[in-house]
């Protein structure tokens, strides 16, 4: 994909985000707010980057939690033709309210965009109380691709995972055509409210393998067996980047 390799620069336009799902713990260290940055600093803090310096990268949790604020901030961005080339986070359900704000940020830059998607069956996504739907992220996967703008979409892989849930992602990543697939195992992070569900069916508590790609609560299918489905899919995922 191009910008690997490429010089980046990062900048933050909010703090926190709009909703709580339970693997997070993004809500709590802002006590539930969504703090926006002012338009003025977010444009200062973009022109501090030199011209060798093509992509920004919004490292906010969710950058278009305020829909008024994402707006003027795109506005603004066109209209001082920066040229830059924008990575930003965003929920489907946001972009399925809201597409014309993505043909704004479109002309903006805005050329890839990740989204948790995180599974693809409402059950799973109402336990992991992310409050979207698997119709959302279809529809946002549509808007997107007719817009022009990539997509960098997360899957969580949960260790009840069996065979057929895993050829069940991969054929969803296929049949929507995910330009960025990105699998991780779901890793309950002391301090959310999925640590405290599941704390008693932690089997790893060393936290150096709390890295996204480990089982730290014991698999449905034997271990090793999980393992090799998980880099099978991982392989598939990465070998189609473009």
């Amino acid at each position: 994909m191009k910008g690997i390799g490429e010089k980046v620069g990062y900048v933050v336009s909010a703090y926190g985000c709009t909703h709580a799902c339970n693997f997070c713990s993004i809500n709590r260290i802002t006590n539930n707010k969504y703090l926006v940055f002012s338009t003025e600093m977010v444009l200062k803090n973009i022109s501090f980057f030199k011209e060798d310096v093509q992509i920004i990268r919004l490292v906010d949790a969710n950058s278009f939690g305020n829909i008024k604020a994402s707006r003027e901030l795109g506005l603004e961005i066109i209209k001082a033709k920066l040229n830059k080339n924008f990575i930003a986070d965003v929920r489907s359900d946001t972009v399925v309210e809201n597409p014309e704000l993505f043909g704004i940020w479109k002309q903006a830059g805005l050329s890839k965009l990740v989204i948790g998607f995180e599974d693809i069956h409402d059950a799973n996504l109402k336990k992991l109380n992310k409050k979207n739907s698997r119709n959302n992220n279809i529809e946002a996967i549509k808007i997107l691709k007719n817009l022009g703008i990539k997509i960098i979409g997360d899957f969580i892989i949960s260790p009840e995972y069996e065979e057929n849930n895993f050829i069940e992602i991969e054929n969803f990543i296929k049949e929507y055509e995910i330009d960025v697939p990105i699998p991780t195992i779901l890793t309950p992070l002391p301090g959310t409210a999925l640590f405290k569900k599941l704390e008693d069916k932690i089997i790893i508590k060393n936290l150096d393998y709390y890295t996204f790609t480990n089982a730290v609560i014991e698999t449905n299918l034997e271990q090793n067996i999980f393992y090799e489905y998980y880099a099978a899919l991982l392989k598939k995922c990465f070998s189609n980047i473009k």
